[in-house]
């Protein structure tokens, strides 16, 4: 059955072991006195600060939400980004303080990690007031290694952002030049097929004036048709009328009309009464010798317009104008058809080669910018300190050393009864 502890038997156990505690707790407080005479006598050290103004490298290109290309060139080739964080870790990067090391003169004295640990750098609240605390058991030592550290980091902010903007200079200008090789290939294809082939509106006008001709022709032929039509039918209807005429008419009339009779009878001397004397003649029909004329016309001119356009039917002019025009309007829509897929091509490749120009072009304008004294700048140098800094101070060493003492010799006196308590159970 397990014993129940009672707050009563807590202190009676502490009140036994009074002496024990009072002893472990002197104990440790005397320790930690003599820790904080010697951390304030034998680990004092100097600190020298030097204060820096940073400024952030933080580039991006404007969204184009029409231009794809110019998007997808600022998404997959970014501007060189410095950020308060970067210029933060890069302050204490082992490349800065091999710099450091070397700047003074320390190679075979210092490692990193023991350089290190002389450096600490913090920012002034929010601001891009960055300061650097060097620490040292010498004053001068302490205000030459901050100085010394300002140098090294502003060679080594702008040799980073010089190589990021040349790594990504290069990567563009690599895009610039594929993209203007596209463009040159493109304009080359373009030309090829205008040499090849004559331009659309040039075989445009062949094809009107073609279509011209062909209309022409075609109204020529209306023309043939009607007018034929209309002559088949005038002598239709002439062959109409010279059915209804006779050729020709008989007439009667006194012999006096006639020149021969009269002679006659001027010449005998009988007197004979003319008027009792009349005779019947035939003459041409006028009517039916005008008709006939008409229709002989009509045939005549009948015969040479059909024969017009059976020469013309017969030559096959009309029909090879006609797919002459057909062959040359097929070729007008399809050099239209590749003339204008290349050239909507061309266009796309002349707007990337613009927009990886462009990219290229604010990057050099950056690099021109941000690549200067400018990203570091100096706003006090350290100078060495005349008052040393303890590792710890005095007060929290014996605050430390009074609460662990008193926690330790607590535990002891715990400890002690227990092991009282287990003797006490073997020899029973």
């Amino acid at each position: 059955m397990e014993e129940e502890v009672s707050l009563y038997d807590l202190f009676e156990v502490l009140s036994r072991r009074k002496k024990l505690i009072w002893e472990v707790f002197l104990v440790v407080v005397i320790l930690g006195v003599l820790y904080a005479g010697f951390a304030r006598i034998y680990l004092r050290y100097y600190e020298a600060t030097a204060t820096i103004m940073v400024n952030p490298v933080v580039l991006s290109g404007a969204v184009q939400p029409k231009d794809t290309y110019e998007n997808l060139l600022n998404a997959t080739i970014p501007y060189p980004q410095f950020t308060r964080e970067t210029y933060l870790t890069m302050i204490t990067s082992s490349r800065v303080i091999e710099k450091l090391i070397h700047c003074l003169d320390l190679s075979e004295e210092l490692t990193i990690e023991g350089m290190r640990k002389k450096m600490k750098a913090e920012y002034d609240g929010n601001t891009n007031i960055l300061k650097l605390i060097a620490k040292d058991k010498d004053p001068d030592q302490a205000a030459k290694i901050a100085n010394c550290w300002v140098t090294v980091f502003t060679e080594v902010v702008n040799e980073s952002i010089q190589t990021q903007f040349e790594k990504t200079i290069n990567l563009v200008s690599v895009r610039v030049e594929d993209d203007r090789k596209d463009l040159e290939r493109l304009a080359k294809e373009i030309e090829s097929i205008k040499e090849k082939n004559m331009s659309p509106e040039e075989i445009q006008t062949e094809i009107n004036e073609m279509t011209k001709i062909y209309l022409d022709y075609r109204k020529t032929m209306v023309e043939l048709d009607f007018g034929i039509q209309i002559q088949e039918n005038q002598i239709q209807k002439t062959k109409e009328y010279l059915e209804k005429e006779n050729q020709f008419i008989e007439l009667r009339k006194s012999i006096l009309e006639e020149p021969i009779f009269m002679g006659y009878l001027l010449s005998t001397d009988r007197p004979i009464e003319p008027l009792s004397f009349s005779i019947t003649t035939q003459e041409l029909n006028q009517n039916y010798f005008e008709l006939s004329k008409k229709l002989t016309d009509l045939e005549i001119a009948l015969a040479g317009d059909v024969k017009r356009k059976e020469t013309l039917l017969n030559s096959g002019f009309i029909e090879a104008l006609h797919n002459e025009i057909l062959k040359k309007q097929a070729l007008v829509v399809k050099l239209r058809e590749e003339l204008g897929t290349l050239e909507k091509q061309y266009e796309v490749y002349l707007n990337n080669y613009n927009a990886s120009f462009k990219k290229l072009d604010e990057l050099i304008t950056a690099r021109s910018v941000w690549v200067a004294e400018t990203n570091v700048i100096l706003l006090s140098a350290a100078i060495p300190p005349t008052e040393a800094t303890a590792i710890s101070s005095s007060k929290i060493i014996l605050a430390v050393a009074a609460v662990a003492g008193l926690f330790l010799a607590i535990f002891i006196a715990f400890f002690a009864e227990f092991l009282d308590k287990m003797k006490q159970y073997k020899k029973a």
